[in-house]
């Protein structure tokens, strides 16, 4: 499966419109779309690697702020957020992981229109919602079960 970013407008750090993202078993690899229609094949830039068991969703962040959010939900029980902030040009970008814990399988990840809320669902029949505090950790800030 693919995932395709969104780009953010204004942002000094935006994820090109045509990096797709493709989910092996345990990790995220990150790809760029060819230079010209007529090469037929894609990079590799960047493996976020992490989860213990099948990734089963991604989802970009749409935002308009500096750093760019990825988060991926896995059968591991975990959500990651992968975080990047800008880099100079020529320098790898960095993609540091924080790791969300659930009691249950987890299948869907999405972000809200403005990339500051993220939903969490699972084989648990819950939908729990997290934000990013000051200090830089997720909080679940709300939890919805059926």
């Amino acid at each position: 499966m693919i995932v395709w970013s969104k780009s953010g407008t204004g942002s000094t750090h935006e994820f090109p419109s045509d990096l797709p993202i493709s989910k092996k078993p345990h990790t995220l690899t990150l790809h760029p779309l060819p230079p010209s229609p007529s090469q037929k094949s894609y990079a590799l830039t960047t493996t976020l690697s992490g989860h213990t068991d099948w990734v089963r969703d991604v989802a970009f962040a749409p935002t308009i702020l500096q750093k760019s959010y990825i988060a991926s939900a896995s059968q591991d029980k975990t959500v990651r957020i992968w975080t990047s902030t800008p880099v100079p040009p020529g320098q790898p970008e960095e993609w540091k992981c924080t790791v969300l814990n659930f009691e249950a399988v987890l299948w869907r990840v999405s972000w809200s229109l403005s990339g500051n809320v993220l939903a969490v669902s699972g084989g648990d029949n819950k939908v729990s919602l997290w934000k990013e505090n000051l200090k830089g950790e997720w909080d679940c800030v709300r939890s919805i079960e059926e």
